[in-house]
């Protein structure tokens, strides 16, 4: 049936997939090699960016780890924020630890993008690499975009990461700091 779906029926059948695999994994069942193999078959023939996110999250749902080597392709090679974004997190939650290093550069080279930055942080956090707090903090104080700051936030509350804490409260505590983003956000309002 995922060989013949098209478009937006592809993407919710892939998700669809994922969520049942996901769920007879966590009752202690084996994930149908079928469903990883129509899921990685249908990821290298989307062209459209939509779908193949969907499909990459599927993956991830699914933890094939032979979906791998093709979600490092479409994380470097994606030409759209949104595909980078879901590839670095399937490969997170497949827990594709060679992935570390891409994800990095990835996240280093997207840092006004608010949705690589939140899921790439994501991924690495579920990766286990120990710099991401740090890296996000780094992020925040550099960015003036209010969404890429957003995001930073809510990609460190997912990961609870507690080293960049005491960087944090210093951060509230600034009263320049607060008065920037105060006149940033009256300036957005108007």
């Amino acid at each position: 049936y995922l060989q013949r779906s098209r478009g937006e029926t592809l993407a919710w059948s892939a998700l669809a997939l994922g969520v049942l695999e996901e769920d007879a994994s966590n009752r202690g069942e084996v994930a149908s090699p079928e469903s990883a193999k129509s899921l990685r078959a249908a990821l290298e023939k989307a062209r459209s960016f939509e779908v193949a996110g969907a499909l990459a999250i599927a993956l991830g749902m699914v933890r094939d780890t032979e979906a791998a080597e093709l979600l490092l392709a479409r994380l470097n090679d994606a030409g759209d924020a949104y595909m980078r974004g879901y590839s670095a997190l399937a490969l997170g939650m497949i827990g594709a630890h060679g992935a570390i290093e891409p994800i990095r550069q990835i996240l280093a080279a997207s840092t006004n993008q608010s949705f690589v930055v939140e899921n790439a942080a994501i991924a690495l956090a579920l990766l286990g690499d120990q710099g991401t707090g740090a890296r996000m903090l780094s992020v925040l104080t550099q960015s003036a975009n209010p969404r890429v700051q957003s995001s930073v936030a809510s990609a460190m509350g997912w990961t609870r990461d507690p080293r960049p804490l005491g960087d944090l409260c210093e951060m509230l505590a600034d009263e320049l700091l607060q008065t920037r983003y105060v006149n940033h956000i009256n300036r957005l309002r108007e």
